[in-house]
This record gives C-alpha cells, structure tokens and sequence, in this order.
C-alpha cells in the first residue's frame, strides 16, 4: 500500500493515489476547512534534500500560483513536509484531454474549441514569462463543461534548472511532443510551447501524433531529422488551410512558426469558418516539400546512436544501434535499494569522498616524483583535498592547488613535461570544474594500471557524462606521456609504449629529491648551470615525442579518444529500468575499450598486453557493473538528457575517427619538416573536439595544411578546400547553430584514410547516416574520400567512384531503414540488426572486394 495514503499532508488529508511518474506522484485528497477534493502533487522524495532545489521549486510555485486564467488549473498552496516537496492544485475527475481523442480525430469545430482555450492559456503564461515545456493531452485536464485547464505549469522548467546545477533530475518534456530545439538541448522560448500545440493539434485532428517510432529516441530523432507526414491523408476532410495552420505550427526552425498562441488560435479559426490558407500559413501547404527541401534539418546534436565497432574485411561492423536503443522516457519507475537510497540523500558523503579521493591520487603522484619524506607529502596531499575541497568547500582550488604542487618537481627535473602538465592547469583553471579537475588528476594514475579501465566505464554514472569525457581522455593521455618519458607504469602494456623511450632527453637530473628539498638552490641547478641546455632539452623531448607517437602506430592518441568514447556508451541505455539494459551500455563501452587495444598495435609492431593485464582490465568492467547496478544502484533518472547524450556520442565517434586519420597522416608525414607542428595540431585539435567540435576539427585541418606545405602543395590545397568544403556544408545546413556542426562529418573526413587501413571505413558511413542530418551527412560522407584518393599510391577512378556511390547510398538508407515500416511486426532491435549488419556487408564487399583503394 502506497505509505502516503491515509497520511495529513499539510492541511490536506490524502485519500487515493490517481498518477505516478518517476518525478511525482499525484493523489486526490480532502481539504476539511473548505469541505472540497484537491489533487496534491508530491515530488520523489531525493528532491527535498537539496536545499537549492527546495528553493528554486518554491520560487516556481509561488510563479505558477499568480497564474490566474480561466483555463490554467488553479494552484492552491504549496510546502514540504518530512522532507518531501507538494504543491496543491484544483481537482477535477472528468479526465484528461488524451482521453477525450478518439481514433481518427475529434470533430473539427470540437478541437478547434478546446485549442482556442488551451492557446489563450498559454498566450497568457508567455506574457508573464513563464514557458511550460511540457505540453501534451495529458497535462490538459477537462471539466463536465468541456473546459479546458492547463496543468503541471513550471515544475519541468524548476527540475531542468536545478539538474543544470546539480546534477540531479531527468529529460524534461516528452519526446512525442517536443521541439526539435528541445531534443537537442538548446535555449527555450515560447516558440518551442508553439510546436507542442501543434503536435497536440495535429493529434486531436488525426487521432496520432505526427510522429512515431518503437523507443521514444526514435521519436526525437522524427521530430529533429524529418518532415510531418500530410495531415490530409490521414483524414480526407481536414482542409489544406487547417493542414497548413498546423505544418506552420511544426516548422523546424522556430523563426518559421507563429509569433504567439494567439496568433496560431486565429489563423486556426479562419481556417475552419472559410476554408481560405492564411496569409502567414501560405509557405506550408505542401509540408513534405517545404520541410524537407526548405528547411532541412540540423545536424547539431541529436540523433541516434551509431556503430562502434569495426568491420575488418570480409566482416561486417558491429552495429550500435542494435546494442542498445537508448530509451529515454520521461521518467523510469525503478526501487532503489536501502542502501542506495542512503546514499543518495548523503550528499555531503559524496563530497567528502572526492575530497578524499583528491588527497589520495595527490600523495601518489608526488611519492612518485620525490624521494623519502613520506610525512612531508602526506601533509602537503591533505591541503588540497580534506582540507581545501572538503573542509573549506572550495574544491576548484584544491584541485588547481594539487596540480600546482606536482608541477614543481616536475619544474626541476624534466622542464619539457613541466610546460605541458603547466599547459594542463591551466586549462583545468579555466575550463573544469572541481569534480573535472579531481577526476583528471584520478585518471593520470589509476590509467597506469589494468584496472584503470574501470574510470571511463564507471564514472559516466556518478558523474555527469559531459563532465567526464574530457578529464579522462586527459588524464589517459598524461598516464601515456608519463609512462614514456618517466618510466611510469603502463598498465601491462594497456598503455603503448614505442620502443626507445624519451627518457633520456625529458629528464635532466633524476627525481631524488623531498619535496623540502626542492627548496634548496641545488635541486634546481639543471636551470642555473645549463638554462641553454634546458631549452635544447625541450627542443628535443617533444621532437622525440613526436617520433615516438608515429613509432606507436599513434596508438596513444585512439585509446584517449576510445576513453572518451566509453564513457558515453556505458551510460548510454542509463534511462531504463531494466539493469540488463543498463548494463549492456558497459559492454558498448568495453567493446570501444577492447578494440582500441588491437586496432593498430599489430601494425605498430607495439607489445601486446600481458595475460594478467587484460584479465584485471576485463574485470573492471564486471565491477563498473557492480558499483553502478548492486548493490548500489545509480538512479537512472539522474543521468544527462537525451539530446546530450547524443552530442557527445558524436563528438566522442568523430574524434575517434579524426583520431585514425592524424594515426594515419603521422606515419604519413613523419619524416617531413613540419611533422612536429602537425603532431602537437593533431593532438590539441582532437582533445579540442571531444567538447567542442567546431574549433577542434579546424585545428587539426590547420595542422595539415602546414605539414603538408613542405611535402606536396597539391595535398596542401585539397586539405584547405576541404576545410571550406566542411565549413560551407554547414552554414547551409545548419546557420541556426553553428557551434555544434557535424564532427562526425569533420571526423570521417579526416580519418577516412586510417580507417581503412584499419579495415574499419564502413562504420564511418553507417554512423553519420544514423547521427546526422541526411543531405549534409552524404555531401561530407563523400568528401571523406578525398584525401583517402589523394593519398593512394595506385587509386583507380572506377573503383573510387563505386565506393563513393555506396557511401553516399548507405547514408541516404541507414536512417531511413531505422524509421520505416518495413519488417514492423519484428522486435525493433532485431530489425535494426538486420538493416545496419545488411548495409555493413554491403559496404564491406564494396570497400574491400570489388572497388578495394590502397
């Protein structure tokens, strides 16, 4: 039995549970001073703990009760009780506008009716600044009198902020009923709430919302990516001005959709009284042209996940899509544990641990840089953690403090490796937070051990994903270059290693020093005896990096991006209630893991892992599982939302792709003059488009062009032109939001060639058709080939133009197979598998059998 039945809350005596979701659940109750049933809604309970989520949801309700229109649901009061948050609204039992929708539609002078109300409702809460975000028949509850009453008015907005904050909360919206700026995660206005009327106009008149799909992703990617289908031919009678009035409703680009409800409201009704297309309706009376060639869709964030994993030739790629469809529901109805739940309202607990945990990887890291003086770096190690991070709550200093005292000894001993850890503060200073700063600083250690691989698959679920994809593609990167150049350890050669390591040229004296000792004029004579020889030391140190990086097939650079890649994926079926499910995203995650260790390292000649190495490795992932799943479960509802989670799936997949390319182009170049200036272009430009995919790609292309000055002008323009290809395709395609434009594009493009030398080319195609937009994804899916023809010894045209036919046909086909109807009545995973693994073994007897390219 439901524990707040029977139960007085405030002035309210609760009587019968009528909704639940996984944010709230809503009872009818009695208020005895005024003798009259109340609907209260009561928040989960871990909302309450939070005392700035308390505020800003009593800010909210204070907001939403001075709502005061004939078709808003009153709000009566509001508090919290033992913890648990409540707002009290009117009741009304004739049920919801959902329930009044019959197959085929409403009537349409009936719905033109309800949607007058509705609009003056909502045009009424715009002018008061309020947006509801959450539209849809079920918030829309209807009297004996067929009065309409918006509800649920602010809670979503006062949830995404404080998630924003925090850390905490879930999607926001419903993804059958939400703008395409809404899926992708973009700043809301009114506009968005205009496109949900739509969508609930276009289901009252048709009986079914425009779009459809078997997982709500599905849903979100029709809304982003495709055209409404005609409302006329779903029911004969509606007029072309009412479909005209509602596609202008639906347009993509909120610039093209009605300024106000009210607006919308009018044209319906001029519709309906004559028959004639309104003025402002005019550009969308045939709604499959104008949206598909108009206005086509953006290529920012938002689409379905991609393929993974390789197809070496005469294998097919391992499909994501199959692997996980990354259901993403409003909220999933899930039991923690008894000791999770703990957990969860421990707050301070968490802090403390980072703290801890902060302390801990400091004194590691400086036991490994000085000798002796254990007590003396223990103390120093507690300043930036327990002290500074958990006891003065400044966790951003402690963390910058800790990076600080590394770099001293570095400083003293190996100046080369002091400037780039120097060049890592400060971008720690400026660009993460405290929990970035201590993850980045966990990963440089744990990363040199087998069980390292725990970071990227764990810590995505305590830890928002886009708060870890950068510190571990950091922090693996860092364990890398220390295990190089110091000898560190390398994790039973999970970390590559080339051999003729730059030890010699990176460290000018050893590291036996205390740290007090560091203060004596001695430990830093390399600086006052030889300054000319430090200089030449660095000269040399990242030349012989550079070296090193092309002798390691650039191995080092793929397993940062794979890190990064694996922390998306394992939290990629987050949102679901199933566990299996949820831990199926750390198998993706694993697999990323697994093929970055062999992809190249038997073409570098490199080591392999020891036996024991792997086995601890392949346990981290059994205990990610545990630690996330049970005993202490991670609440699927905390995790990001969907739209960014998908913007990080393709910028993580594009820098993996740009990451076999600069592979590819440094065993390619590294004998020219320029080499080192595209090395350091590479690698700044990749870990740049892991967060930010328009300067990233610019970089490494930036990169390119100048190696390529000295070695081959021809090589040097295409580089060039299909750097302003890449940008012209964009503002194009995406002038709304250029900051976010197609890094699997920009990935493919420059990684093509890498790719296939790996045997893995296939997959590029598969990914972009099922992650961007359509018309963009095929011009730069076939611009990938460029420098993969350019830079063949023996490229013959008729092959080349078969493998460029088929990239472009399998991008056009990938998505759109997704979405079809065909083979409907089979399970929606199985029938991906059969479309993706179908379109893998056609590309692989295209790329590697008939049309093969050196």
């Amino acid at each position: 039995m439901d524990p707040n039945i029977g139960k007085k809350m405030g002035n309210f005596d609760i009587i019968e549970l009528i909704g639940k979701g996984g944010m709230a659940s809503v009872y009818r109750a009695h208020q005895p001073s005024m003798n009259r049933s109340v609907a209260i809604k009561i928040m989960a309970t871990q909302y309450g703990s939070d005392n700035q989520f308390v505020q800003r949801f009593k800010n909210e309700a204070k907001l939403v009760a001075q709502l005061e229109h004939a078709h808003i649901l009153p709000v009566y009061d509001f508090g919290d009780q033992d913890g648990a948050l409540y707002i009290v609204m009117r009741y009304l039992s004739a049920g919801d506008l959902g329930e009044r929708i019959p197959e085929g539609g409403m009537p349409v002078k009936e719905a033109g009716a309800f949607f007058r109300q509705l609009a003056s409702a909502l045009d009424y809460a715009h002018s008061r600044g309020v947006i509801h975000r959450d539209l849809k028949p079920a918030n829309v509850l209807i009297d004996d009198q067929k009065n309409a009453f918006l509800t649920d008015f602010g809670i979503a907005k006062s949830i995404e902020n404080e998630s924003n904050l925090t850390g905490t909360g879930g999607v926001v919206g419903t993804p059958t009923y939400m703008s395409p700026e809404q899926g992708l995660g973009e700043p809301l206005d009114g506009r968005s709430d205009i496109y949900a009327l739509g969508v609930m106009l276009f289901e009252m008149l048709s009986g079914q919302p425009p779009f459809s799909a078997d997982n709500p992703m599905a849903v979100m990617l029709k809304h982003i990516n495709d055209a409404p289908p005609s409302l006329r031919s779903l029911r004969a009678e509606i007029s072309t001005a009412i479909e005209a009035v509602v596609m202008r409703a639906l347009a993509k680009d909120p610039n093209e959709r009605y300024t106000t409800a009210l607006e919308m409201a009018d044209a319906l009704d001029e519709a309906i009284q004559t028959g004639i297309v309104p003025k402002q309706a005019a550009a969308f009376t045939e709604p499959q042209a104008t949206l598909t060639m108009g206005h086509a869709p953006r290529s920012a964030s938002g689409t379905m996940a991609a393929p993974v994993a390789g197809a070496a030739a005469g294998t097919t790629a391992i499909p994501a899509q199959t692997l996980g469809s990354i259901p993403m529901p409003e909220a999933v109805p899930v039991t923690l544990n008894g000791v999770s739940e703990w957990l969860l309202k421990q707050a301070w607990l968490g802090s403390w641990i980072q703290a801890g945990m902060l302390s801990l990887v400091t004194f590691l890291l400086l036991r490994r840089l000085t000798s002796g003086g254990v007590s003396e770096i223990t103390v120093l190690s507690v300043i930036p953690g327990l002290i500074i991070y958990g006891l003065l709550r400044a966790p951003t200093v402690g963390g910058l403090v800790a990076f600080v005292l590394i770099l001293v000894p570095l400083l003293a001993h190996a100046p080369a490796l002091a400037l780039l850890w120097a060049a890592l503060t400060i971008i720690a200073g400026a660009r993460l937070n405290s929990r970035e700063i201590m993850l980045t600083l966990v990963t440089v250690f744990v990363a040199g051990t087998p069980i390292g691989w725990v970071i990227p698959l764990l810590a995505p679920w305590w830890l928002k994903p886009r708060r870890v994809v950068l510190p571990v593609a950091l922090g693996v990167a860092f364990a890398g270059l220390f295990a190089l150049t110091l000898g560190w350890p390398n994790a039973g050669n999970l970390l590559p290693v080339a051999s003729g390591a730059a030890r010699d040229v990176a460290v000018l004296s050893d590291f036996s020093n205390s740290y007090i000792g560091l203060l004596e004029p001695s430990a830093w004579s390399v600086w006052t005896e030889n300054a000319g020889g430090v200089i030449s030391s660095i000269g040399a140190t990242y030349t012989g990096l550079a070296g090193a990086f092309a002798a390691a097939g650039g191995l080092p650079l793929i397993v940062a991006a794979a890190w990064s890649l694996a922390a998306v994926l394992s939290v990629s079926n987050q949102h679901s209630e199933s566990p299996i499910l949820r831990g199926m995203g750390l198998g993706l995650g694993l697999i990323v893991l697994v093929l970055a260790q062999i992809l190249l390292r038997g073409s570098a000649g490199l080591e392999a892992p020891s036996t024991a190495a792997i086995a601890l490795a392949l346990g981290s992932a059994l205990a990610a599982f545990l630690l996330s799943q049970w005993p202490i479960q991670a609440d699927p509802n905390a995790g990001n939302k969907i739209g960014t989670v998908l913007r990080l799936l393709r910028q993580t997949l594009g820098a993996l792709f740009m990451a076999m390319g600069v592979v590819y182009f440094a065993n390619y170049l590294a004998d020219t003059p320029f080499y080192v200036l595209f090395f350091f272009a590479g690698v700044i430009g990749l870990l740049t488009m892991i967060t930010n995919p328009l300067l990233g790609p610019a970089i490494v292309f930036a990169g390119l062009v100048a190696a390529f000055a000295r070695v081959s002008p021809l090589l040097m323009v295409l580089s060039a032109v299909l750097l302003g290809a890449y940008l012209l395709v964009n503002l194009l395609f995406d002038r709304r939001r250029p900051r976010s434009w197609n890094p699997l594009g920009a990935g493919f493009m420059v990684g093509a060639p890498g790719m296939m030398i790996a045997g893995v080319l296939p997959i590029g195609p598969l990914s972009i058709g099922a992650l961007e937009a359509q018309v963009p994804a095929a011009i730069l899916a076939a611009l990938g080939h460029v420098l993969l023809v350019a830079t063949a010894t023996d490229a013959k045209p008729i092959p080349i133009l078969l493998q460029v036919i088929t990239t472009i046909v399998g991008v056009l086909l990938v998505e759109r197979l997704m979405g079809s109807e065909i083979l409907n009545a089979m399970n929606h995973k199985l029938r991906r598998l059969l479309f993706t693994i179908g379109l893998a073994v056609l590309m692989v007897i295209s790329y590697y059998v008939i049309a093969p390219t050196p």
